[in-house]
């Protein structure tokens, strides 16, 4: 498959996943990870495209959220919008060569999930930066301190 096939596919899913209605007890759950960033990264071996994940839990406003990470990407001028969706909290920017996906989605009245996705190359030095350095500029754009969680 072709990468950007592999990386629309990624992307498709990681925004089904992402727009799933949260039940309560997740919601219960995850407030115990609200501001801490989650990674998760594969790289494939054979030099095929591997990917990068981070998941970020915060208080606030979907649209608010969204307005911001839209701003901080606007602002730095390594990065390049490349497609935004208000009306599905998403957004997509490159880093360079790397493509990278965001959104934003509203779990309750009170907390957002911020989802950033990237492909990951193999052999690449560490690609889980990219989407984490996204995540803690939102929290950073929003007043917020977060930190980033131990792997499991």
């Amino acid at each position: 498959m072709k990468k950007t096939g592999r990386l629309a596919a990624l992307f498709t899913a990681l925004l089904v996943l992402a727009a799933a209605p949260a039940e309560a007890q997740w919601v219960t759950v995850g407030r115990a990870a609200l501001k801490k960033v989650k990674t998760l990264t594969q790289s494939e071996p054979t030099g095929a495209p591997g990917y990068s994940v981070a998941t970020l839990l915060l208080e606030g406003n979907a649209g608010k959220v969204y307005d911001v990470a839209l701003k901080a990407i606007k602002a730095n001028e390594k990065l390049r919008l490349t497609k935004q969706s208000a009306e599905k909290g998403a957004l997509e920017f490159a880093d360079g060569d790397r493509v990278v996906g965001l959104t934003v989605t509203p779990i309750d009245g009170k907390v957002v999930q911020i989802l950033v996705a990237s492909t990951a190359k193999a052999g690449a030095p560490d690609e889980t930066s990219v989407v984490v350095k996204a995540a803690l500029r939102i929290c950073k754009e929003m007043g917020v301190e977060c930190t980033l969680a131990p792997p499991e």
